[in-house]
């Protein structure tokens, strides 16, 4: 469900990207170092954590940023390599928790910081200035909950493996500036968060995982 609300997001900012560039002027060059600024909406699952009690979060939408230095290799038959070093800040909403299925008033929300490095594939261009492309990429995610449920706190933060599959297109405007717009999956299979009890505390092993839809700017030197 996530997934293919995603989906429909993305097409229609592709679409308004692609109304936007209108008659855009060159290509982007290849071989050169490119920064990216990005921002979209996120839409988590979700979050299950295990321990002394199930601890589920129903979460809401919420909003991801994020910027990105890389490198675009020569091109190939196939496509273009690029290379990238990206971090990123999810802010997420809590609609609701559930303590061993028990709906419990509460406080607070949950952040996740990343930092990933990128592996992308650009096909041979569908146009003058469309690319459409494809990626993927592994780093560590920060998993930062601001919860409080009294007498309950769970204000732990872990840092975690991570993973994140992505897919879209790449507008040129002109020589050196271009729009991205992508659809990108993050997952956080294993992290370890605390929750305080009076005289106790307990570990939660948790997942996490988002579908971002996401717009961004790059400037290619």
């Amino acid at each position: 469900m996530l997934a293919s609300h995603a989906c429909l997001a993305a097409s229609g900012g592709v679409f308004a990207l692609l109304m936007a560039s209108g008659a855009a002027a060159q290509l982007l060059p290849d071989g050169d170092f490119y920064l990216t600024v990005r921002s979209g909406v996120s839409f988590p699952g979700n979050q299950k954590s295990t321990g002394a009690v199930k601890l589920i979060e129903d979460f809401d939408s919420g909003w991801h940023i994020g910027g990105a230095v890389g490198f675009a290799f020569k091109p190939a038959p196939y496509g273009r390599w690029r290379v990238e070093l990206e971090t990123t800040r999810y802010n997420d909403d809590v609609n609701a928790i559930f303590i061993d299925g028990e709906n419990v008033p509460f406080m607070g929300g949950s952040k996740i910081n990343t930092i990933m490095a990128n592996l992308y594939l650009d096909f041979t261009r569908i146009s003058s200035v469309v690319t459409p492309f494809v990626g993927a990429g592994l780093g560590g995610v920060q998993v930062y909950p601001e919860l409080h449920y009294p007498p309950v706190a769970l204000y732990d933060m872990d840092i975690a493996f991570g993973f994140q599959l992505i897919g879209g297109v790449s507008i040129a405007l002109s020589q050196h500036w271009s729009l991205d717009a992508d659809v990108r999956y993050l997952n956080v299979p294993d992290t370890e968060l605390e929750r305080t009890l009076p005289g106790e505390v307990q570990i939660l092993k948790s997942d996490y995982d988002t579908v971002a839809v996401v717009g961004g700017v790059r400037f290619t030197f």
